[in-house]
């Protein structure tokens, strides 16, 4: 936009923290011994400078690190980033003084690519970016000019992950700093501004929650700011002055107080909640270089490590990504270690393209997909014997080389005599017959091992399949019942295939 940019997100940091650091000394700590802190909490990404060339950098703290990331930030002003809920993306903003457009952008840290999904309006600039925890959904702050008295209002843009907006909400504040989704994704953290009458530039500062469904707003602290929240979502850290670190409950009631005060700018909570991280200042903030601060919440012991980073104005904790892969399945889920091996095995990348952070255990599987997972996972264990059918109904299909190698293997013969049935759902009697025919099960164990699949067609497949250990019943902990007719879920596809072959 052509007038003058007074959001600009590094020039307010400047008038907020150059003031309170130019000549402030710290004494350093000694750095921890390698591999004492800050445990299994992964790498910091910090937007400063190093050598004079300014970016993001990933900052592995045991041992220490450095890595740049080949974003191009040169010439533009990098408002604020994200991590996808699983570490693998990252959200970020950022302003082309030569466009005059600021753009939301992604960057996938496996491959580097970097894509532009969305551009703000022209009368709007955008600030902080947030990822949902489900990894479905972003937010972006928004500030646009008007035509009223103080020129100024906020806003926040939630779009999908491709970018296309999902809904506009606009705020009764001037500006809106950052804004951080809680970590249960039920209401979104705000940092909001209000022009000062009194002293037009100065901004009164603010620190709410927002529900995103119903847009209740709900201001907790004044005169906060650079506000993030505790990974269990109960408590938020905050600077309540130039000087200090709080902590507060989501009422704003403050819970901790640090004494000798820890600068309060930029906070970023470790993903197990242990350490809180923050800049800290080796001299002035724009001739010197800082430290990565680290208290331990459970003992109040302060670290430092000296990173080489000059002019920091943002620093983030990268997510943990959970050992099945996908955010939507924890440790606590019963199948979480089968669908783990299923992603490493390479046979499922995730239910929700590109991003590919959720796995969706509890989703139906269809007889297309069930045919695309069987050839994933038994192509080389089992070969095809024949010609594959020639179904009439699976032409338009995604799966139909799938659909067209599994029946050539003998493992199905359709849904009828011309059909395979691509979009029905898969019932676990067929996912039986299916495993029993691909992995030869003879062993029935005897005969009649549930009490309700006396009517099934699939029967004896039903008995070699649990003879085999692939199933154990659908009524834990008796079993007696095997459920023919329920669908097959993802979560239990995983398991069945990994007690199958794993």
């Amino acid at each position: 936009m052509s007038s003058p940019r007074l959001c600009s997100r590094p020039q307010r940091l400047h008038r907020f923290v150059c003031v309170a650091a130019i000549g402030c000394l710290v004494v350093l700590l000694p750095s921890p011994v390698s591999g004492s802190l800050p445990g299994d909490n992964g790498e910091l990404l910090i937007f400063g400078g190093v050598g004079g060339e300014r970016g993001l950098y990933l900052v592995d703290l045991q041992p220490l690190s450095l890595t740049k990331l080949p974003i191009e930030v040169h010439d533009l002003d990098l408002y604020s980033a994200s991590w996808s809920p699983t570490g693998s993306y990252l959200a970020f903003t950022r302003y082309d003084p030569a466009s005059e457009e600021h753009g939301l952008w992604l960057y996938q840290l496996a491959t580097g690519e970097t894509r532009q999904i969305r551009t703000a309006e022209h009368d709007e600039e955008y600030t902080g970016v947030s990822w949902s925890p489900s990894g479905s959904e972003l937010v972006v702050g928004t500030i646009r000019q008007t035509l009223e008295e103080d020129g100024w209002m906020a806003g926040l843009d939630r779009v999908t992950p491709e970018g296309s907006l999902i809904d506009e909400v606009i705020l009764p504040a001037h500006f809106v700093w950052e804004v951080e989704w809680s970590p249960t994704g039920s209401e979104l953290l705000l940092w909001l501004g209000w022009i000062n009458e009194v002293n037009y530039g100065d901004t009164r500062n603010s620190i709410c929650l927002l529900s995103p469904e119903t847009e209740d707003l709900d201001c907790i602290v004044n005169d906060g700011l650079w506000p993030s929240w505790s990974p269990d979502g109960m408590h938020i850290a905050l600077n309540t002055d130039p000087e200090g670190l709080a902590v507060v409950n989501r009422a704003g009631s403050i819970v901790h107080e640090f004494d000798p005060p820890l600068p309060g700018r930029m906070t970023t909570w470790s993903p197990d909640g242990r350490f809180i991280a923050y800049p800290w200042y080796l001299g002035e903030q724009e001739a010197g270089q800082y430290a990565v601060g680290l208290v331990d919440l459970g003992t109040v012991e302060r670290h430092a490590y000296v990173a080489g980073i000059s002019n920091v104005l943002d620093m983030w904790w990268r997510p943990q990504r959970p050992a099945s892969g996908f955010v939507d399945v924890p440790g606590t889920y019963g199948f979480a270690a089968d669908v783990a091996w299923f992603a490493a095995g390479g046979y499922t990348d995730g239910c929700n393209p590109p991003l590919n952070t959720l796995f969706c255990p509890d989703a139906h599987v269809t007889r297309g997909q069930m045919a695309a997972f069987l050839h994933r996972t038994l192509d080389g264990v089992v070969e095809p014997s024949g010609a594959p059918i020639d179904f009439t109904d699976d032409d338009d299909s995604t799966f139909v080389e799938d659909i067209a190698w599994l029946s050539s293997t003998g493992i199905t013969k359709g849904c009828t005599a011309t059909e395979y049935c691509p979009e029905r759902p898969v019932t676990r009697g067929e996912m039986a017959a299916f495993l029993v025919r691909a992995l030869g099960y003879s062993d029935d164990g005897g005969g009649d091992l549930f009490v309700d699949d006396d009517e099934s067609l699939f029967e004896s497949d039903i008995d070699r399949f649990a003879t085999a250990g692939v199933t154990r019943g659908c009524n834990p902990p008796v079993n007696n019942r095997f459920c023919p007719g329920s669908n097959v879920t993802r979560g239990q596809m995983a398991a069945f295939l990994h007690r199958a072959l794993g």
